[in-house]
C-alpha cells in the first residue's frame, strides 16, 4: 500500500531541536549581538526606539530630565543590521551615549558642556548633507555615510539623501558605503554633498537568490553564478535563456535555430546527466527553471513543426520579457541544488523579476529597435554557369557517347521551364530569390513603459511590453504584448503579502514550408538555378517537378509563402501569490500558491492548388498546460552569543500538471478544385481527416529540511534533505530522498591573513558533496501498456505499442561533489573563481532493445551509470580604474568529460551517425571513417577493419570517431568606461568538438541526385586520373556509395563569435534637470558581428541535439539602437 510522503521522525528531531535553540537564545539574551531592520522616514527617535525594543525585546532607560533629544526626526533604511552600528548612528551623532546592561540599554547625555557662547559654537560647527546615488543616478537608501576617523555618521533616506549636524568646520574627510558598491571619499566642502558610487568588482555581500531563500556570495557553500538583468536585458532575443550564452561558467547554451520566438535552447549545465534522449523538442536535458518562487514550464506547446525532431518549433520561455528580470542565479552543485531534489540533477535557473522600491514614484520607457540582416553562414552555391558546367560534366561521365552536348540540351529543356524570344529558346535567368525570401532588413520595434514606487509599508511596479518582430525571412515573425504586477503590502509589523504576475499574449508566424528537411528554413538555396520564380508573364510557377532536393514533386517556396500558413498564438498567466508572518522574534512563515497557465493554438494550412497536398488540408492544435505549485515553508533565524549564527527551514510542496489537448485535421478531396481561401476547419469543402485529444496529469508531494551553520561569519556549514513522492512512477518506486552538505571557509577572516589583507582582502574555500533527480526523464505514461486504435476488416480494433510500459523503472540520480575556491586581490581589483566538479548519475533511463519473441521492439528501462567531471574558471578585474577612465576585463572558461561507466543492457542507438557504448561519450558520432578519393578512377573510400581504404561500403567498419559536445567552451568581456561613454564587447568560443555537416550530406552526392543546386566545393572534384580531389567523380544517380554516412561529412565545431559590440552614452543629469528627467540614456549595439568557424557554411551555434547542423533558420547579424528615459 502507498505511503503519502510525510516529515520523518528525524524532521521532527530537528524541529525540537530549533524550538531548544530558540528557549536557550531567550534565556541568554543578554549575552547576543542583534540584528534589526527598520524602515524610518522623519520619525520621532523615540518612535524608532520602540520598533527597537520589539525586535530585540530590551529596552530603552534614561531619565525624563536628561535633556535627551528623543523627539527630534530621524530617518534610517537599515535591513539586517547589527544593534552597536544601528545605535551608533542614532545616538552618538546626537550627543547621546549608551550601554546594554542585562536587558537594558541604558541612555545618558553624552555632550561635552562647553561654556563658548552661541555665536561661537555655530562657528565650529555645522551641518553637512548630501544625497548618496548609484552611477546611474539612482537613490541608494540606507548607505552608511561618517566622517572619517570620527563616529559621527547616518544613514541615507529611502531618496538617498542624509544630513549630519554637529560636524566640525576643519577640513575633514567624509565617506559614504553600500553593500555591493565601492565606498568613496570626498573632502569637506561648503554646499550639497553628492556621491555616485560605482559597484564592486566583487560584490561579496550582495544578495544572491538561492533555492528557497537568499543568500550572499561571502557566505554561500554552493557553486552559484549572478547575471545582472541589465546584461541580458538589451540584447535583441526575445527570450532570456537565449540571452544567457557565455555568461555562466558550465552552461553550455546551444540556440539551435534563429526562428523568432522558437526554439528553446539547449541548456546544458556541466554535462548531460541523464539517458533520456531530447527528441521531439524535450527539454529533459535542461535545468529547472523558477521564476520568482514558481517552477514553470518550458516544454514546447506545439510539435506541428519542422520535420526535424531534435530542434522544437516554438519556445514558452520567449513568452517572459527579459525587460522585467532583475537577476538571474544559476545553481551548479549538490548544496546549490540538492534542495530541489528530483527535478534538479540538470542545474537550477532561479529568475528574480524586478519589484518597486518606497519612495517617489518613478516612470521608465524604453524603445528598442532592431534591423537584422541575412548572415554570411549560409552555404555559397553555385551560379547559373557553374551549375550548368558541372551539369554537362555529369552527363558526360556517365555516358559520353550518348550524351552529346546536343542531347543534354535537350534532356535539360524537357525537365526544365524555358523561354522563347523570337527564335531563340533558352533557360530563364537565374532567379533572384535572395529578395524574394529575405527581409533587408528585418525590422523589431519593441518598447516597454513601466511605472513603480511606493511607501515604506507598500511598493509597487508595473510594465507594460509590446514587441514585434520580423524574421529575416519573410512571413516569419514574433509578436508579444505583455503585462507585469508585482506587488508587496506589509499589513503589519509581522504580516507581509507580495503577488508577482505576469501575463502575455504571443503570436508566432513559422515556416510556411510543407514537408522536407529544411521546413522552416530557406529551401531556395538548394533548387536548380534553372528554376524560375514565375513565367514570362509573370504568374507563379506553381511547383517543380525537377532540379529540388529529391526531384520530386516540389512546391515553389514564394507560392508556399504567399498562400500557406503555419501560426501559432498563445496566452500565458503566471501568477505567484504568497504571505509572510514573523512570530516569536525568530521565527518566519511562509505559504504561497503559484500557477502557471498557457492555452495555445496552432494552425497550418497548406493550399489545395499544389498537387503534393492531397487536396489541400487545415489542422488545428489546440493546447492547454495547467501548472499549480502550492509551498509553505516554516524558518528560524537566530544568534547565539556573538558569533553563532543558525537560519534552519523546513518546508512542504505540492504540485498538480494537467495538460490537455486536441488535433484536428481536414482535408479536401483528392484531385479536384476546392476552395482555396478556406482557413477554418470548420468549412463545407472539407472532410475528417485526423481527430485525436488527450489529457494528462501528473502529481508530486515533496518534504524538505534545510540547515545553515556559521561562526564567526568565516567558517560556513549547510545541509538539506528532501523526499520526493511523484506519480510518473510504478508502485514499486514512487519515492526518493535526496540530500546535500556543503562547507565554506573564509580564509581571509584568519589572523594569520591580516598582514596581507591588501594584497588578498579575500579568499574562500568551500566544497560539497550531495544527492539530486530527474523525474523529468519519465514520460507519463510510461507505467502503462499501451494501445493503439486501428481498423481491421473495416472494423474498429486495438493493438498493442511497439514499447510495452515499465512499472518498475527508478528514478535517476546524481551525485556530485564540488570543490571551489574564491580569490579578491589588491583590494578586489581582481577576482577569480575555480569549480572543479564530479557527477556520478546511476540508473540511466534509455531504450533497451529486446527479443523478438516478447513482441515488442523495444522498451524503456535502467540501464547503467554516466559520468561528468570538469573544471570552471571565471576571471574579472579592473585593469584601469582611474576618476574618469575604467578599463575592465572578464573572462569564462569551461571543461566538461563525459563517459558511459555502465550498460548492463543492449541500448539503442540515437540515430544512424551515433551510438554509445560502455567507455565512451554518451551520444558518440559512430560511422565509418572517410578514406578519401582514389586518385586512379575517382571513387569513394572508406576504412575497412585492417584500417585499409575499400571502395566498398559494406566492407567499411563502423567506428566511435567523436563527439558532438566540445571539450570547452566561454566567454571573454571587454569593458571600457569614460566619462558618460561605456563600450563594452564580448566574444563566444568552443573547441574540440564536431557535427554532422548536413547540408553537404544531403546535396555533396556525387551525382546520386544530379538536378539540385550545389556548394561551390562541389567543384573540387575528380576529372581525371591522378586528380587529388575532396570529391569523387559525378555520375547520373551514382550509386557508388559516396553519400552514405561517414565522417565525409563530419566537421569540427570550433568556432569564435565577436558576439556583442555595444557603446551606451549616458546623458549628464545636469543637462536632464530643466526637463525634469532623471535619466536618460542611448545603447547602440550590433550583435552577430562576425564569425570565426572551421565550417564555412555552417553556423556551429544551429547544430541540433541530434549533432546535425545546416538546414535551420539562420542566426541573424542584428544592428540595435535604445533609448531609456527615467522621469
Amino acid at each position: 500500500m502507498r505511503q503519502s510522503p510525510v516529515l520523518s521522525l528525524r524532521g521532527l528531531a530537528m524541529l525540537c531541536m530549533v524550538l531548544f535553540l530558540h528557549l536557550a537564545t531567550r534565556a541568554n539574551v543578554h549575552q547576543f549581538d542583534f540584528k534589526v531592520t527598520l524602515k524610518a522616514e522623519q520619525v520621532a527617535l523615540k518612535n524608532v526606539m520602540k520598533d527597537i525594543e520589539k525586535q530585540t525585546g530590551l529596552y530603552f532607560m534614561y531619565s525624563a530630565t536628561g535633556g535627551l533629544k528623543i523627539n527630534d526626526p530621524v530617518s534610517i533604511h537599515v535591513t539586517n543590521a547589527k544593534l552597536e552600528d544601528v545605535l551608533e548612528t542614532l545616538l552618538e551623532v546626537r550627543g547621546i551615549s549608551w550601554s546594554i546592561i542585562d536587558k537594558a540599554i541604558v541612555l545618558k547625555s553624552g555632550a561635552v558642556k562647553n561654556k563658548e557662547n552661541k555665536e561661537t559654537k555655530e562657528a565650529m560647527f555645522r551641518t553637512v548633507s548630501g544625497s548618496v546615488l548609484d552611477k546611474d543616478g539612482q537613490p541608494l537608501p540606507g548607505a552608511t555615510v561618517q566622517i572619517k576617523g570620527t563616529n559621527i555618521g547616518t544613514t541615507t533616506a529611502v531618496t538617498g539623501i542624509f544630513s549630519l549636524a554637529n560636524v566640525p568646520t576643519k577640513q575633514l574627510v567624509i565617506q559614504a558605503r553600500y553593500t555591493g558598491y565601492e565606498s568613496q571619499e570626498k573632502v569637506l566642502t561648503e554646499g550639497n554633498i553628492v556621491f555616485n558610487l560605482n559597484p564592486s568588482v566583487s560584490n561579496l555581500d550582495e544578495t544572491v537568490v538561492v533555492a528557497y531563500g537568499t543568500s550572499t556570495k561571502r557566505s554561500v557553500t554552493g557553486a552559484v553564478s549572478v547575471v545582472k538583468g541589465e546584461e541580458i536585458r538589451t540584447l535583441p532575443n526575445r527570450s532570456f535563456d537565449k540571452s544567457l550564452q557565455g555568461l555562466v561558467p558550465g552552461l553550455r547554451i546551444s540556440n539551435g535555430t534563429g526562428q523568432p520566438g522558437g526554439g528553446v535552447s539547449n541548456m546544458i549545465v556541466r554535462g548531460i546527466s541523464t539517458g533520456t534522449e531530447a527528441l521531439g523538442g524535450s527539454t529533459v536535458r535542461n535545468p529547472l527553471i523558477v521564476i520568482d518562487g514558481m517552477q514553470v514550464t518550458q516544454d514546447i506547446f506545439n510539435r506541428m513543426g519542422p520535420s526535424d525532431p531534435f530542434t522544437p518549433l516554438t519556445n514558452p520561455l520567449a513568452q517572459i520579457n527579459p525587460d522585467d528580470i532583475a537577476e538571474i542565479s544559476v545553481l551548479k552543485d549538490a548544496a546549490a541544488i540538492a534542495l530541489y531534489g528530483s527535478k534538479a540533477s540538470n542545474g537550477v535557473i532561479m529568475v528574480t523579476t524586478k519589484r518597486g522600491r518606497s519612495g517617489k514614484t518613478k516612470f521608465n520607457f524604453s524603445h528598442q529597435t532592431d534591423a537584422s540582416m541575412r548572415p554570411a553562414s549560409i552555404p555559397k552555391m553555385l551560379n547559373q554557369s557553374q551549375y550548368l558546367e558541372l551539369l554537362y560534366e555529369t552527363y558526360r561521365n556517365t555516358d559520353p557517347t550518348t550524351w552529346t552536348d546536343e542531347a543534354i540540351r535537350a534532356d535539360l529543356f524537357k525537365k526544365f521551364p524555358y523561354q522563347t524570344i523570337g527564335n531563340d529558346t533558352s533557360f530563364y535567368p537565374q532567379a533572384e530569390w535572395d529578395n524574394e525570401i529575405y527581409n533587408h532588413p528585418a525590422i523589431t520595434l519593441s518598447n516597454n513603459l513601466s511605472v513603480s514606487g511606493g511607501t515604506p509599508n507598500q511598493t509597487f511596479y508595473l510594465n507594460f511590453e509590446y514587441t514585434k518582430q520580423n524574421g529575416i525571412i519573410k512571413s516569419t515573425g514574433y509578436e508579444r504584448a505583455s503585462l507585469r504586477v508585482n506587488l508587496d503590502n506589509r499589513i503589519t509589523d509581522w504580516l507581509k503579502f507580495g503577488i508577482s504576475s505576469t501575463f502575455s499574449y504571443n503570436l508566432q508566424k513559422a515556416g510556411y514550408q510543407s514537408e522536407g528537411p529544411y521546413a522552416g528554413a530557406p529551401s531556395t538555396d538548394i533548387l536548380s538555378p534553372l528554376l524560375p520564380i514565375r513565367t514570362s508573364d509573370g504568374s507563379y510557377i506553381k511547383e517543380f517537378t525537377w532540379g529540388t532536393l529529391l526531384n520530386t514533386v516540389y512546391p515553389n517556396p514564394i507560392f508556399e509563402r504567399d498562400y500557406n500558413l503555419n501560426k501559432t498564438s498563445a496566452f500565458r498567466g503566471l501568477t505567484t501569490m504568497n504571505a509572510d508572518v514573523s512570530f516569536l522574534r525568530h521565527f518566519n512563515f511562509t505559504t504561497s500558491l503559484g500557477v502557471d497557465y498557457m492555452q495555445t493554438e496552432n494552425k497550418q494550412k497548406i493550399d489545395p492548388r499544389l498537387s503534393n497536398s492531397g487536396g489541400g488540408y487545415i489542422r488545428d492544435y489546440d493546447t492547454r498546460n495547467a501548472n499549480l505549485l502550492w509551498m509553505s515553508i516554516l524558518k528560524y533565524q537566530t544568534q547565539i552569543g556573538r558569533h553563532h549564527h543558525i537560519d534552519v527551514l523546513a518546508g512542504q510542496e505540492a504540485q498538480i500538471q494537467n495538460n490537455k489537448n486536441l488535433y484536428l485535421s481536414v482535408k479536401g478531396s483528392f484531385g479536384q478544385q476546392t476552395n482555396p481561401y478556406y482557413t477554418d476547419v470548420v468549412n463545407p469543402e472539407y472532410v475528417m481527416d485526423v481527430f485525436l485529444g488527450g489529457t494528462l496529469k501528473r502529481t508530486s508531494l515533496s518534504q524538505f529540511v534545510h540547515l545553515n551553520y556559521d561562526y564567526r561569519k568565516k567558517y560556513n556549514i549547510s545541509g538539506s534533505w528532501r523526499r520526493d513522492g511523484a506519480s510518473v512512477f510504478g508502485d514499486s518506486n514512487p519515492f526518493g530522498n535526496y540530500w546535500s552538505l556543503g562547507g565554506a571557509w573564509i580564509i581571509s577572516e584568519e589572523n594569520f591573513m591580516q598582514p596581507i589583507k591588501n594584497v588578498i582582502p579575500f579568499l574562500k574555500l568551500r566544497g560539497s558533496i550531495g544527492l539530486a533527480g530527474n523525474a523529468g526523464a519519465v514520460n507519463h505514461l510510461l507505467r502503462y501498456h499501451l494501445l493503439s486504435r486501428q481498423l481491421f476488416m473495416k472494423d474498429p480494433a486495438v493493438m498493442p505499442g511497439t514499447s510495452p510500459g515499465n512499472p518498475t523503472i527508478k528514478w535517476e540520480k546524481t551525485s556530485q561533489w564540488n570543490g571551489g575556491l574564491q580569490a579578491g586581490l589588491l583590494n578586489n581589483r581582481l577576482t577569480a573563481d575555480v569549480d572543479l566538479y564530479y557527477k556520478f548519475t546511476k540508473n540511466l533511463i534509455y531504450q533497451t532493445i529486446l527479443p523478438s519473441f516478447t513482441g515488442y521492439a523495444s522498451v524503456m528501462d535502467n540501464i547503467g551509470d554516466i559520468r561528468n567531471s570538469g573544471i570552471e574558471l571565471s576571471l574579472s578585474g579592473d585593469i584601469i580604474r582611474r576618476k574618469d577612465l575604467r578599463v575592465a576585463l572578464r573572462g569564462n572558461w569551461s571543461k566538461n568529460s563525459n563517459k558511459l561507466l555502465k550498460a548492463n543492457k543492449n541500448i539503442y542507438s540515437v540515430s544512424n551517425i551515433m551510438s554509445n557504448e560502455e567507455g565512451r561519450e554518451m551520444n558518440s558520432y559512430f560511422m565509418p571513417v572517410w578514406a578519401g578519393v582514389n586518385p586512379a578512377n575517382g571513387m569513394p573510400q572508406w576504412l575497412d577493419s585492417s584500417m585499409k581504404p575499400t571502395q566498398q561500403y559494406n566492407l567499411a567498419l563502423k567506428q566511435f570517431v567523436g563527439r558532438s559536445q566540445p571539450d570547452a567552451f566561454g566567454s571573454i568581456t571587454s569593458t571600457v568606461t569614460w566619462k558618460n561613454l561605456e563600450l563594452q564587447a564580448m566574444f563566444y568560443y568552443q573547441y574540440g568538438g564536431l557535427f554532422y555537416n548536413e547540408v553537404n550530406s544531403l546535396l555533396l552526392t556525387d551525382g546520386l541526385r544530379a538536378y539540385h543546386n550545389v556548394p561551390v566545393t562541389a567543384l573540387n572534384r575528380w576529372q581525371k586520373p591522378g586528380d587529388i580531389a575532396e570529391n569523387p567523380v559525378r555520375l547520373l544517380s551514382n550509386n557508388n556509395s559516396g553519400a552514405e554516412n561517414s565522417t565525409r561529412y563530419l566537421q569540427k565545431s570550433d568556432y569564435i563569435r565577436f558576439q556583442n559590440l555595444k557603446l551606451t552614452w549616458r546623458i549628464p543629469r545636469k543637462w536632464l534637470s530643466p526637463a525634469r528627467v532623471q535619466d536618460l540614456s542611448i545603447d547602440g549595439q550590433v550583435n552577430n558581428l562576425a564569425l570565426w568557424a572551421t565550417a564555412d557554411d555552417v553556423d556551429p551555434d544551429n547544430v541540433n541535439l541530434g549533432g546535425r547542423g545546416g538546414f535551420a533558420y539562420p542566426n541573424s547579424r542584428t544592428y540595435s539602437i535604445r533609448l531609456n528615459v527615467s522621469f
